[in-house]
């Protein structure tokens, strides 16, 4: 009879886990879920980019307001935000490599909120005329700011 109230005490158990995670009280863990983000300047348009550094060319703006998709996450190039500076960039398109700056993006914190960018222009530098005005800039002293809008 023990053995019955065992099995039976488990199956309940199990029962209760799986309804929980199919309820949402149980998260999927932050790696797998796709994380999203709200535009946040102080009211410009914010640069959509082909890869993380304002060293690569602007393909696209994005409104202040507009809910974003973030697909990963990788630390360039240092942006700082209405909030602070930070090293993210975020893309934002699942097939091309579209990056904003995660210091313009309110997610609810300054950490990462989603996978690390593993592929595509986060594993490749830009053009040698971008690396040169990057280098440039970073001897003279200047850095990225929300002046720049990413």
């Amino acid at each position: 009879m023990g053995t019955a109230r065992s099995w039976r005490a488990a199956r309940v158990a199990g029962t209760a886990a799986v309804a929980a995670l199919l309820a949402g009280v149980i998260a999927a863990p932050p790696a797998l879920a796709a994380e999203y983000g709200t535009v946040e300047t102080d009211g410009r348009m914010l640069n959509i980019r082909t890869g993380p550094s304002t060293a690569y060319p602007i393909v696209g703006q994005l409104r202040n307001g507009t809910t974003v998709r973030i697909y990963c996450q990788i630390s360039r190039e240092e942006i700082v935000g209405l909030y602070g500076p930070t090293r993210l960039w975020d893309k934002i398109h699942k097939d091309r490599e579209w990056y904003v700056a995660d210091a313009l993006v309110r997610t609810g914190t300054m950490k990462q909120v989603a996978p690390t960018c593993l592929t595509g222009a986060g594993g490749v530098g830009p053009s040698r005329v971008g690396r040169l005005e990057a280098e440039r800039a970073e001897r003279a002293g200047v850095r990225g700011d929300a002046r720049r809008v990413g």
